[in-house]
């Protein structure tokens, strides 16, 4: 086995190489913390409602394959999710905080805007709802003139 030193070809980019390293590590492990504390502060809205954001495009086999930051219910829990629509039949999901490091530093820029979205939506679905309420309350109401 060769020794690499500082004085050789490689020498200087190997001792860089491992620092480079622990520091990339180490701003990774740090995203995800803060992108799992994201995803709890955005549960602990209690929203209720599914929306996402468009994040970009992406070509794969010639394709041009939409991506987009998601917040949505899998079984009894809230998550964000980044999708895209490589699938023909639907829009292919990994959760956030699985996805590769990439999507995930990619997808850290649009929290914010889904937020605002989620927001909106439930503010909307609120209205919706309460406007149905109202209707309800008539006809019972007038349902009751009837007794």
């Amino acid at each position: 086995m060769t020794k690499v030193t500082t004085e050789s070809p490689l020498g200087d980019a190997l001792a860089r190489g491992r620092e480079a390293g622990v520091k990339l590590n180490a701003a990774t492990d740090r995203l995800n913390e803060l992108l799992q504390s994201a995803e709890a502060a955005i549960v602990d809205l209690g929203l209720g409602v599914e929306g996402s954001v468009m994040i970009g495009s992406f070509l794969q086999k010639g394709t041009i394959v939409a991506e987009r930051l998601s917040y949505r219910k899998e079984g009894k829990e809230w998550h964000l999710f980044i999708e895209d629509d490589s699938h023909p039949d639907d829009w292919n999901a990994v959760r956030l905080v699985n996805a590769s490091r990439e999507r995930r530093v990619r997808s850290a820029g649009f929290l914010p805007a889904l937020v605002k979205e989620l927001v909106s939506l439930a503010e909307r679905e609120a209205e919706r709802i309460n406007s149905q309420n109202r209707a309800l309350e008539g006809l019972i109401e007038d349902l009751g003139g009837f007794l």
